[in-house]
């Protein structure tokens, strides 16, 4: 991934990491949007320019939240799209996801539940036209940065566990706090509610 950065931004100079670091933070490009740059650049061939600054000490400190990155977005973000989504989903998001122009995440693990699916408690009461989505996520990889999220919930008086696709701008939908972590900062974690979130059919 190093080898092909340095071949589609070949202008990058010797600066100090603390220096790199610090001309990015004056930029005002923090490191999700350093991560969602070098997406594109490495795993979709797109050309992305980020800065003289830049230096390929700081690339190989992203390169395992890049990794991840792409696989959260392959085989989480974007896998209910592709098995459940119909024509309109595949076109609008699915697509755009895979191009690198829309990013997915999934929303699973509960404050207190963990990554237990059998635990989870938010819930999914059917009205006329829809769903309305009641409940608190959290660990949500990408979410400060996603356009859609898959949710997972418990639907109908039988509490069965059913995937509803959110897109950011439904109503009710609040991306929370950042989480701060001990590592992996590029890829950005917060954490989502839900309240009175209506998901139409």
């Amino acid at each position: 991934a190093a080898l092909l950065f340095r071949h589609q931004v070949p202008a990058v100079d010797a600066l100090a990491p603390s220096r790199a670091v610090a001309g990015l933070s004056r930029s005002g490009m923090g490191p999700g949007a350093v991560l969602f740059a070098l997406l594109q650049t490495v795993v979709f061939g797109r050309p992305v320019l980020i800065g003289r600054s830049f230096h390929l000490a700081l690339l190989r400190r992203l390169l395992l939240p890049l990794l991840c990155c792409a696989a959260m977005q392959a085989l989480m973000g974007t896998k209910f799209l592709h098995l459940l989504g119909g024509a309109d989903i595949i076109e609008r998001l699915f697509k755009a996801a895979l191009a690198g122009e829309k990013i997915g995440a999934i929303c699973m693990t509960e404050p207190d539940a963990g990554s237990d699916l059998d635990g989870i408690a938010t819930t999914a009461r059917q009205v006329q036209g829809g769903y309305v989505l009641n409940g608190r996520k959290t660990w949500v990889t990408a979410a400060p940065v996603a356009d859609f999220f898959t949710v997972f919930a418990r639907a109908g008086d039988g509490r069965r566990l059913t995937i509803f696709l959110v897109e950011r701008e439904f109503k009710g939908l609040v991306v929370g706090r950042p989480i701060d972590k001990m590592g992996v900062w590029a890829m950005p974690t917060s954490e989502l509610a839900l309240d009175d979130c209506f998901v139409p059919d």
